[in-house]
């Protein structure tokens, strides 16, 4: 029987992931995010990326955001203003890159950027990078390239999964716990019978990640890292069938997220303080696939809800002036329907068809309480107000009232096989996708993509790739409607309901040449203009004396990025696996002609892994990232930057059994950090790590 999953956006086709057994070669690893459907790496008619199972269990990694380090020309930059990590592909911030779970998108932690630390490695099967404009097949937030996880097939037998490992940041951590740092995990899966015309199977995971706070300045009060718990716990039931319009197969899945996050820091006044953040999101799933006599139909819906509460606040209860709590809420929800067609239209000619269509909602709103020593001028009609016993005020209101949006979108792409012969491939692929958003009306994204591949001698070929792409972008309800209340830190973000979409044009251009077995060379270039670039910009205007500045999203910009992946691969011997990666990046304000901040120009990555015996193994990545520009002021000579840095990491995975698994390492070896008292630093904020754990599969 199949394993159904779903892919693509939203409405996905839930197609087969069985595992495949591909040996050394890479380029025939199956994907499904390029085309939203099953096809060999080798056969994609746009560049992707793919990490495997093998190669993120090889880097015991905690969450995403630890297996994604190690993908070329992917950068990852914490999210302002909040506990979380964002994903850059290509130049393109997290409000751009779409992040995707089996086809289906995450919440977003702050309205607009998905946070790959909330993200568990228990389940994933791969990770399926797509980068450069992908609006044609996958809407809105696409803009920049996507990051699809896929989770494994559930097994008909039954299993359990436990493991656990536990860490500390020598001479940082704040606490006298010998392990503050703990990571838990279990999975139970069973079949609940089966037959020859069906078969059904359950599972249960969570996963518990828990973080004590530490320093990188022992002697300030303000700590580097948050204090708190991430927790995912997922059930999913997948069935498979067999009737008389033939194969098919569904999946129900309810997630449950949470995280409860403090640390400390001082408050306006310069008094110690903390800040609190606990979220938590709900997500179902319910979709299947059947074949049918003209291809395959394919359906889901998905409904997620997100609680976000943030408290900034006075350690002392004298002290409650300027105390502030705030409630974001956030909900989505989407249904698609996808029509696979395949068919052999000549000797010459293959035809694969993908179209669909489908409907997204999402609303936000938030409130505001906060403790002040006097009532505002101008105060919402809906507020309400308390005087304290102790002469301050305890002020309640909507901030921002309920918003929302919908869209409707139809897409479709051909694949065309145009030529085929022993020794050379030619494919098109056109595309187009059509939106109608209901604050910002009609979009139309076209593209087109070319592959060909040549046979050379001893198995050797070179597969090159061509495309050209329309991005788009509606603003979020966050960026038009959002307050973002950073007093603590000198500053707000205010939202913009007068916001235009962004749009984008992408050119890409690939070359691999691969032995299909041991050695695989890559070239990639890409240059992309984007057009209305919606980022903040300071308004001028000050708060609290001149102590707060006040920022406001705006579309103010028409930028550049272009550059080139360089890569590697070599698995000449059977006991070692090696990659390496040179990225350029050139991102700039054409307005301006100056860099884009936070973008790394020079970025070098390393994977080697060791198999010393069939039971050891040893892997060592290495990050060189260069230095970037964090705040760029009228002349670029002048502008802030953050220094370049080296990062190391040292993973070992040892089979005492073959039901058993040890694994320890130690990551950023160097302990390559930023200073903790410039504001400008980018560099890492997580030292050296040293930790030691288990697997046992029952």
């Amino acid at each position: 029987m199949r394993v159904l999953i779903p892919v693509a956006l939203s409405i996905c086709s839930l197609v087969s992931h069985a595992e495949q057994s591909t040996g050394n070669n890479y380029l025939a690893t199956i994907v499904v995010t390029a085309s939203r459907a099953e096809e060999p790496l080798a056969d994609t008619p746009a560049r992707m990326q793919v990490l495997d199972a093998a190669t993120i269990e090889s880097l015991n990694p905690r969450d995403a955001r630890e297996a994604l380090r190690v993908v070329p020309g992917l950068q990852l930059r914490p999210i302002h203003g909040k506990h979380g990590t964002e994903v850059f592909l290509q130049g393109m911030d997290g409000n751009r890159v779409l992040v995707l779970v089996d086809g289906l998108p995450i919440s977003p932690t702050t309205g607009s950027t998905a946070d790959v630390t909330q993200l568990a490695t228990l389940d994933i099967q791969q990770i399926e990078i797509l980068p450069g404009a992908a609006s044609s097949l996958y809407g809105s937030a696409a803009m920049g390239g996507v990051v699809n996880i896929i989770t494994r097939p559930l097994d008909a037998e039954p299993k359990i999964i436990l493991s656990m490992d536990a860490g500390t940041y020598p001479g940082k951590e704040v606490h006298d716990d010998p392990l503050p740092q703990r990571h838990y995990q279990a999975v139970a899966s069973t079949g609940l019978g089966s037959s020859a015309l069906e078969d059904h199977r359950l599972q249960v995971s969570i996963d518990h990640r828990e973080s004590s706070d530490f320093d990188l300045n022992r002697d300030s009060y303000p700590t580097s890292h948050f204090d708190g718990h991430r927790s995912n716990i997922v059930l999913r039931l997948d069935s498979d069938w067999d009737n008389r319009l033939g194969e098919g197969g569904s999946r129900l899945l309810v997630e449950h997220f949470q995280e409860k996050l403090t640390n400390r820091q001082y408050t306006l006044a310069g008094n110690e303080g903390r800040k609190e953040e606990e979220l938590t999101r709900w997500r179902f799933v319910g979709g299947g696939d059947q074949v049918i006599d003209f291809g395959l139909l394919s359906w889901v819906a998905m409904w997620e809800r997100q609680t976000d509460h943030t408290a900034q606040l006075d350690n002392s209860s004298d002290q409650m002036a300027g105390n502030i709590w705030r409630n974001p809420h956030y909900q989505q929800g989407k249904v698609g329907l996808q029509w696979n067609w395949f068919e052999r239209l000549s000797d010459l000619l293959d035809i694969e068809l993908v179209a669909g269509a489908e409907l997204f909602r999402e609303e936000v709103d938030q409130s505001k309480r906060e403790i002040s020593l006097s009532i505002p001028d101008e105060l919402s009609p809906d507020a309400s107000v308390h005087e304290l016993d102790n002469g301050t005020y305890d002020i309640t209101l909507p901030e921002v009232p309920e918003k929302g949006r919908q869209a409707v979108d139809v897409f479709t792409q051909a694949t065309l096989d145009l030529y085929a012969s022993d020794s050379f491939e030619l494919d098109l692929s056109p595309g187009v996708r059509w939106q109608n958003d209901s604050n910002f009306g009609n979009f139309t994204a076209p593209s087109v993509g070319l592959r060909q591949s040549f046979a050379l001698v001893n198995d050797w070929s070179l597969q090159t790739r061509q495309s050209i792409g329309v991005g788009y972008r509606v603003p979020n309800l966050k960026e038009r409607h959002f307050v973002f209340d950073h007093s603590v830190h000198g500053y707000k973000v205010l939202g913009n309901p007068d916001l235009e979409p962004e749009h984008s044009r992408s050119i890409q251009t690939s070359f691999v040449l691969s032995d299909q077995q041991a050695l695989q060379f890559e070239v990639a270039f890409f240059n992309s203009r984007i057009f209305d670039l919606i980022e903040t910009v300071d308004t001028g205007e000050r708060e609290n004396m001149g102590r707060v500045s006040i920022y406001r999203y705006d579309n103010y910009a028409n930028t550049l990025t272009r550059g080139y992946d360089l890569s590697v691969r070599t698995h000449v011997w059977d006991w070692l696996q090696q990659r390496l990666s040179f990225s350029y990046l050139d991102a700039r304000d054409l307005d301006k002609n100056a860099p884009l901040p936070n973008r790394a120009k020079h970025h070098i990555k390393g994977y080697w892994r060791t198999i010393f015996t069939d039971r050891f193994s040893a892997t060592v990545t290495a990050e060189m990232q260069g230095p970037i520009f964090t705040k760029i002021n009228t002349s670029v000579a002048d502008s802030e930057t953050s220094p370049a840095y080296w990062r190391w990491d040292l993973a070992t995975n040892l089979e005492l059994t073959p039901r058993l698994r040890w694994y320890s390492g130690m990551k950023n070896i160097t302990d390559s950090v930023r200073n903790p008292r410039d504001s400008y630093d980018r560099r890492l904020s997580e030292g050296r790590y040293l930790y030691t754990g288990f697997e046992l599969t029952l």
